[in-house]
């Protein structure tokens, strides 16, 4: 493993510790690291010990951008740029499928910012590798932290203590080709969650857990052919709750699939003291055929208590404000002299201001579908609320994009409105293929195993 670790991010040497789970660890030591932290190089040496969880607001960011590291110089800049985005509004960054080596990583330090520390595992040069970047501000809030991978780079577990608690994160990107070692590796991963901590898990993870959860070209979900990683999953982790994301994160020939997810450790009444809130960030066209997944942990009571500049600008809020003044007959003036109905007024304003604040939020989840790849998102993610019964976020897509208006909520799957929903998105994905086949070019002959796909935003939770 690389750790730019350095503040000119130089390459430090590497150390090779064997954990004594029988996965090979990899790290690096900062010798210049400033005393206050204690940075220890492979599994927490306090295994152990009690812990209690760290939960702070943070940001977090998954994703698979198919290749950090191709031949092609357009291709290589821009996923590199989109990268440093991703790091600058986010304190974690977990990316997955990286394609690194020892002697591509090289060309990174002086391309992502310097406000973050970056760990990187290394597969080949066609598949794997791991990447996750740490905020320096979470860094100085450490009394120590640690990184190192498991599954030759398949795993990467970063873990940190402070006065706070402790918060540990997991990145992961299982081997698409072997469900054996998808299994192996739940396993490994469940042998290092340590007992009390916060602990993320986020990945790519090349299966599914419902069925829903994956969807044909044809709209139809099919057989759930990985039960066994799925029951495996069920064991191991039933404490973990998922951030809560409706839409599929990947777009394929044959379909659509929810295989990027995070969960959390913490309980539903532990994360009563903090809001929550998960969406899908928009990479640029051709990057990668898979969604950023955008996690963060905020300060509900602030959320609640201050209207965002944006908010009070928008036509639904200023029509809201004016048929209260309207109806309550709001005059300053006549109330000066009774400041008992002055503060009831005002007390009544600011509820007011409150609801519709919280309504134009609500309005703004879902925006209407401009591109191809937005408009099959939402058809398929529309179809697997459909079968896990949730209404109202089928009623959310509907009201944006019309093309699903015809289908009935009740008794679907038989309806002509679904048969016709069908034949949309058959439709949906010629124009993809065609649109693709008539724009895509190659700068070289080695970029072939970069795959292309434009991918537009289905679904954004303001925060």
């Amino acid at each position: 493993m690389h750790c730019f670790d350095d503040p000119r991010h130089l390459l430090i040497e590497d150390e090779i510790i064997l954990s004594k789970f029988d996965a090979h660890s990899f790290g690096t030591r900062n010798k210049n690291w400033h005393h206050k932290h204690q940075y220890v190089v492979g599994p927490h040496r306090a295994l152990k010990l009690d812990v209690v969880p760290w939960l702070c607001p943070l940001s977090f960011a998954l994703w698979n951008p198919r290749s950090l590291f191709t031949n092609a110089c357009v291709q290589h800049c821009a996923s590199t740029q989109y990268v440093s985005e991703l790091v600058k509004s986010h304190d974690f960054v977990g990316l997955v499928g990286t394609q690194s080596t020892v002697e591509a990583i090289s060309m990174l330090p002086n391309v992502l910012p310097r406000s973050h520390l970056y760990f990187c595992t290394h597969i080949s040069r066609r598949k794997g590798g791991v990447m996750f970047a740490v905020s320096r501000v979470h860094i100085d809030k450490c009394v120590g932290f640690g990184c190192y991978s498991l599954m030759n780079g398949r795993l990467l577990h970063f873990w940190s203590d402070s006065a706070f608690g402790s918060l540990d994160f997991f990145v992961a990107y299982l081997d698409p080709s072997d469900s054996n070692e998808q299994i192996r590796a739940l396993g490994i991963l469940r042998k290092h969650i340590r007992k009390g901590a916060h602990t993320l898990l986020a990945g790519d993870w090349n299966f599914v857990c419902i069925e829903l959860d994956r969807v044909k070209s044809n709209l139809e979900s099919g057989e759930l052919y990985n039960k066994k990683q799925a029951s495996e999953w069920a064991r191991l982790f039933p404490e973990f709750a998922e951030f809560e994301q409706p839409l599929y994160t990947c777009i394929y020939t044959g379909g659509c699939s929810r295989i990027d997810r995070v969960y959390s450790s913490c309980s539903p009444l532990e994360n009563s003291t903090i809001a929550s809130a998960c969406n899908l960030l928009v990479p640029p066209i051709g990057l990668s055929d898979h969604f950023v997944v955008s996690c963060r942990y905020f300060d509900s009571h602030i959320s609640q208590s201050i209207v965002q500049p944006w908010i009070t600008c928008t036509p639904l809020y200023k029509e809201m404000l004016d048929d209260f003044v309207i109806k309550s007959d709001l005059e300053v003036g006549k109330l000066a002299n009774n400041p008992v109905s002055l503060v009831e007024q005002i007390n009544s304003l600011q509820i007011c201001m409150h609801r519709a604040s919280k309504i134009v939020r609500s309005s703004n989840r879902c925006v209407p579908p401009k591109t191809l790849q937005h408009k099959i998102v939402v058809v398929s993610s529309f179809v697997r609320s459909l079968g896990l019964g949730k209404h109202e976020h089928c009623q959310a897509l509907q009201e944006i994009y019309e093309a699903l208006r015809c289908v009935p909520l009740v008794s679907w799957k038989e309806s002509q409105g679904f048969r016709d929903l069908r034949t949309h998105f058959n439709d949906l994905q010629h124009q993809v293929t065609f649109e693709r086949a008539k724009t895509h070019t190659k700068e070289d002959d080695e970029q072939g195993f970069v795959e292309f796909g434009g991918i537009g935003t289905a679904y954004s939770t303001l925060y």
